[in-house]
């Protein structure tokens, strides 16, 4: 066993006999096989090895309620979770032997169990040529932990089992997320194990290529941010200047009210004056008038009394003269009597 802290993992291990491994370059080994007879052989071939760990659990990409059980196959070797489809025109012996009950283990519950800790470096080998194109598409689409070194893939060049991906579907997955082709076993042409090494070296480059394009990305919209700003904080500043030239407005305004006010008031004071002045020369002058008025008024009833006095000397010096005109007028008839018999 391996001092170094590397580990193989190790899908539809079968046998384990291809390819061949050394499992003492590894510091643990775990093989994962869901028939529970190849998983008794395992336990007895390889009892030597303290580090090696046997699993009977079948790898499923689908949930517990879609789980279906395994077919055997005969040869053994093509045994698989999905029906073989396509096999019959290129193993024309194939046959099914059985559908048995097998434990599942999914996809997600492994990614965890495999890379937990995330140390040291992992090789893993998809022997599953059913369902390792699932597989490595789920892998790819969750992030490639950085402890993955080397993934080796059992893979079908033509459709032989259901909804199985092909190799050059496999091989563009791959490539697209780092994985750089290392060999290929073709001892079987129609299913080949392909090996490809997990570039990180690629992976972290782009990975700094597309940080430090967010940061210029950033950076330029902080830029554009900034000039939005200067010119935001210019337009508020000519608009405090305008705004400060209103205020020293507003200012001598107020101070040029303020002074016509006090004008105002002390024109307003000099007015109580003048008006208590005149109210007071008013008030002199009503009761003055008042008692003129009352002077007058006894003067009236002086005269009234006066010209009814006048008015019964009147009448009576009438009343006299009536009197004297009516004794000269019978005086004068007395007279004329008086001479007329004389005369006779």
């Amino acid at each position: 066993m391996s001092d170094v802290n590397n580990r193989l993992v190790w899908l539809g291990a079968g046998l384990a006999k291809h390819p061949k491994f050394d499992f003492r370059a590894y510091s643990n080994v775990s093989l994962y096989e869901a028939q529970s007879s190849l998983c008794k052989q395992l336990e007895f071939e390889l009892a030597e090895y303290d580090h090696v760990k046997i699993i009977n659990k079948c790898i499923t990409n689908v949930s517990a309620t879609e789980k279906t059980k395994f077919n055997l196959y005969s040869p053994n070797i093509l045994s698989s979770l999905l029906p073989a489809t396509g096999i019959e025109g290129v193993f024309p012996g194939l046959k099914l032997k059985s559908l048995i009950d097998v434990e599942f283990l999914a996809l997600t519950d492994l990614f965890a169990e495999i890379f937990q800790d995330n140390q040291g470096q992992i090789d893993i080998i998809i022997d599953l040529p059913c369902l390792s194109g699932q597989f490595v598409d789920y892998f790819c689409k969750v992030g490639v932990p950085s402890s993955l070194n080397r993934i080796t893939v059992n893979c079908t060049m033509r459709e032989l089992y259901k909804g199985g991906y092909l190799y050059e579907r496999v091989n563009e997955i791959l490539e697209k997320n780092y994985f750089v082709f290392d060999y290929a076993d073709k001892s079987d042409p129609e299913l080949p194990l392909v090996t490809y090494y997990f570039d990180k070296k690629s992976k972290h480059m782009d990975e700094l290529k597309a940080e430090n394009k967010r940061l210029l990305d950033i950076a330029e919209a902080l830029t554009i941010e900034r000039d939005d700003y200067q010119r935001s904080f210019e337009d508020k500043a000519a608009h405090g200047e305008i705004l400060e030239k209103n205020l020293s407005d507003l200012k001598r305004d107020y101070e040029n009210i303020k002074s016509k006010f006090t004008d105002y008031s002390n024109s307003k004071k000099e007015i109580e004056i003048k008006q208590q002045e005149i109210q007071t020369q008013l008030a002199k002058e009503k009761s003055k008038i008042e008692i003129d008025l009352e002077d007058l008024r006894y003067k009236f009833f002086e005269k009234i009394n006066e010209e009814k006095a006048l008015r019964q000397i009147i009448s009576e010096l009438n009343e006299q003269l009536e009197s004297a005109i009516e004794f000269y007028s019978n005086l004068k008839r007395s007279v004329s009597e008086h001479v007329g018999d004389k005369r006779e």
